[in-house]
């Protein structure tokens, strides 16, 4: 009789071979110490918000309406039903495969995506203190313990029980932190009480005319109170993350580690409060997100002693192709997926010059926007939605870097050729052009699809991270934090 449950993915033998294992961290970032890694401070992301956490990665590049959280037994949807998945395909090669943290996308009872060590938040955030998880059971269980400290055990408890195995494995950590709420109460008072006397570097603009509702114009103590609470939960997480990395390198050094996250952050950038869902917007504090890769000394037969920082443009919709690049491993879906793999720049080889490095587009709409991006230009296209006047955007990066001069009706700017190339970028990579969007999102109805990653190298705000130290510093303007790794003990 097959035993096997019916999420369970089948398992060929694995002793037969010693792969790298892989260890995925989400979380927010502001400063970041490293060793042998590779940095791409030009990665794009999705937009942020729904599409959380593994749902960019796990998915095919398909334009798709995707859950957010668990809706109880008798509506327990699974929104990636059907769609292979990165961890399913290492499962299928011999990898356990583990989350602990965020899962956002839909049935959270239930073990999806061959993961069979499953703890999960049950929904997409709650308190820090006071909230439900599924810890390998369809049963609900109440916790109390802070969250990233509760994740991270579990995650280290997942490394230890593994550590007395041959088999790799990929363990996802998804943190919640630092997504609000930031009450003092919750949050550890030592560090919260260390930040008393911090001048916070952060900018105070005007918003956007264009946004009727989502600007930010706190009371200083507010505004004091906001920020302190975000960067306490952002070094709560750091803390969390250097226990983990420590028992990660005492257990399995032949790991590969991937440091992301989901979406950026306003904090009174442009005169708002976000991740850039209220108001919608795709500015680049929303869309560029940290993507650090830190490989074995000895990684696909070359050494590495050192950090490269690389300025590629690449995107998140990469990152299954180049997982499975690293890990030789052949990719079921090469023809059917937007992405590509960029094995070649953590290798430290020169890319080949293609599309990616003349442009990055978000692969699906976020609300009524979608988005191109290429190295100097930015063009977003907009449709009703009932939060903003309905107004296209062009930016100049290279002169206008914080994106204050919307250049859309300057005439002697060549948007309709940006619009045509995005519309031409939906069409060969969705199957669905402007005439499509336009019919979807006249009556202001928002859809929350997966999008591309945006990376970005510049933040004022200034944490220490201990996560894998003894390295330079980058700084980042991230929102959630996400690690996976992949290792072979």
């Amino acid at each position: 009789m097959n035993s096997r449950k019916p999420h369970e993915t089948p398992k060929p033998a694995y002793h037969h071979v010693r792969r790298p294992g892989l260890l995925s961290i989400k979380g927010g970032l502001r400063r970041l110490r490293l060793r042998r890694n590779a940095q791409t401070p030009n990665a794009k992301h999705r937009p942020p918000g729904r599409t959380q956490r593994l749902g960019r990665t796990l998915r095919k590049g398909r334009t798709q309406r995707l859950g957010r959280t668990w809706h109880g037994p008798e509506q327990s949807i699974e929104y990636l039903a059907g769609i292979t998945a990165f961890t399913d395909i290492l499962a299928a090669n011999g990898y356990r495969c583990a989350i602990s943290g965020k899962w956002h996308l839909g049935a959270s009872d239930v073990p999806q995506k061959s993961h069979d060590f499953w703890c999960v938040h049950a929904l997409g955030g709650d308190s820090y203190t006071d909230y439900w998880v599924f810890d390998n059971s369809s049963q609900m269980t109440r916790q109390t313990e802070y969250v990233s400290h509760y994740f991270t055990n579990r995650a280290i408890a997942f490394l230890e029980a593994q550590a007395n195995t041959a088999q790799p494995f990929c363990l996802s950590v998804h943190y919640t932190a630092p997504h609000a709420p930031w009450r003092k109460g919750e949050q550890p008072a030592e560090i919260w009480d260390a930040y008393a006397n911090t001048e916070f570097s952060l900018p105070r603009e005007q918003a956007n005319p264009m946004f009727r509702k989502g600007r930010w114009n706190p009371s200083e103590a507010k505004r004091r109170e906001t920020i302190t609470g975000y960067f306490t939960a952002i070094t709560a997480m750091d803390r969390a993350i250097g226990r983990l990395i420590d028992k990660l390198d005492a257990l399995a050094p032949n790991t590969i580690v991937i440091f992301t996250s989901d979406n950026g952050f306003n904090m009174g950038h442009h005169g708002i409060l976000g991740k850039g869902t209220f108001p919608l917007n795709m500015y680049e504090e929303s869309v560029k997100v940290p993507f650090i890769v830190r490989l074995p000394r000895r990684f696909a037969g070359h050494h590495f002693s050192k950090s490269v920082v690389n300025y590629d443009l690449i995107s998140h919709y990469n990152f299954m192709p180049t997982i499975l690049d690293c890990l030789g491993l052949e990719n079921p879906l090469a023809d059917r997926l937007p992405g590509s793999s960029f094995a070649a720049i953590l290798r430290g080889e020169k890319p080949p010059q293609n599309k990616m490095n003349e442009q990055i587009v978000i692969c699906d709409e976020y609300g009524p926007n979608r988005m191109l991006r290429t190295r100097e230009w930015k063009y977003i296209q907009r449709y009703p939605d009932g939060q903003s006047e309905p107004k296209c955007e062009l930016y100049c990066l290279a002169k206008d870097p914080r994106e204050h001069q919307n250049l859309i009706d300057n005439h002697q700017y060549r948007e309709v050729q940006l619009e045509r190339r995005l519309s031409q970028w939906f069409l060969c990579s969705t199957g669905t052009g402007r005439g499509k969007a336009q019919r979807r999102f006249g009556a202001a109805r928002p859809n929350r699809g997966v999008c591309a990653l945006a990376l970005r190298e510049c933040s004022p705000l200034k944490c220490t991270f201990s996560l894998i130290r003894r390295m330079q510093a980058i700084h980042y303007n991230a929102s959630h934090a996400e690690i996976t790794g992949l290792s072979s003990f």
